[in-house]
């Protein structure tokens, strides 16, 4: 779903920073 890849995406972000 768009709404579950939004979360990992902003998941990644904030391990990234």
């Amino acid at each position: 779903m768009l709404l579950t890849l939004i979360l990992c995406v902003g998941d990644a972000f904030s391990l990234t920073f």
